[in-house]
């Protein structure tokens, strides 16, 4: 068990009562990142180990990118012996098309070289071979999820346009696995800074589908960041919609949010349901 994990698991034990599309049980507001990593870090090595300790093994699909890279430091620095990583099992929630698992852009290498390799992680289900292709078609990649026994802790960021995963706008509730375009503002975030010359920017992607990333029997998903702003409203304020497809992601019962100030204007509180550190 995770020192300190106590309180988490108290606050699993009582939801209140969803309605349809109820608001998230726990938003809980950080002053900055540090803190919320440091939060999510402890929530994720609990429910990883709690998946553990009851089924044997942990399924776990991390996100990539930018947002997450601060509680996957913490993760190797603090939790290393903490949780027993050679029974997790890691897969790909999303890619780009035609990267290869190692190339040095693609979203399979970034989760190896941040939690695979150093964590002693041996079992990673990517969706990609080393040439870029895929490595089976994507029915079969969401028939082996559900081989493994399904999805036991999913950790989400949140695209500036709203997507889950590359869920674009407009990805409707049964949207399955698939390889699809990628928004422009997924395009610009992604690759803000230039990649090296003669790198061509991917311009579509691949995707585990909504209807298996909300199967997760945990969700974290967290944001950090003043251009988070808008799709951090629209997911806890704003109506359910494809246009926002995190926001589909208030009818799992087992999600919770993490964010930081910068992320919900003032006076917004009330709105969101977002409340601040206790």
């Amino acid at each position: 068990m995770i020192a300190g994990s106590a309180p988490l698991a108290a606050e699993v034990s009582s939801p209140s009562s969803p309605g349809r599309w109820p608001r998230f049980r726990r938003v809980t507001k950080y002053a900055n990142a540090d803190e919320m990593n440091r939060a999510a870090a402890r929530w994720v090595a609990h429910f990883i180990q709690e998946a553990v300790d009851t089924r044997g093994s942990c399924v776990f699909m991390p996100s990539a990118g930018r947002t997450p890279m601060g509680l996957y430091e913490i993760l190797r620095a603090e939790y290393l012996d903490a949780v027993d990583w050679a029974s997790v099992t890691l897969v790909q929630m999303d890619e780009y098309v035609g990267l290869g698992a190692n190339d040095p852009y693609s979203l399979a290498s970034c989760i190896e070289t941040h939690l695979a390799r150093p964590l002693g992680i041996e079992e990673f289900v990517t969706f990609n071979d080393d040439r870029g292709r895929l490595r089976q078609n994507l029915t079969e990649y969401e028939a082996q999820i559900s081989a493994l026994g399904g999805l036991d802790v999913t950790l989400f960021g949140i695209g500036e346009n709203g997507h889950l995963g590359f869920n674009e706008p407009g990805s409707g509730l049964l949207s399955p696995t698939r390889v699809l375009p990628l928004d422009d503002r997924t395009i610009h975030s992604n690759f803000s800074e230039s990649p090296e010359e003669g790198f061509s920017v991917p311009e579509n992607g691949i995707t585990v589908g909504l209807p298996v990333l909300l199967s997760s029997r945990r969700s974290l998903l967290i944001a950090s960041g003043a251009r988070k702003e808008e799709a951090v409203l629209n997911l806890l304020g704003g109506p359910v919609s494809p246009e926002w497809p995190a926001t589909f992601l208030r009818g799992q019962l087992g999600a919770y949010v993490m964010i930081t100030d910068d992320c919900v204007p003032a006076g917004a509180e009330r709105e969101t349901g977002a409340r601040g550190r206790t």
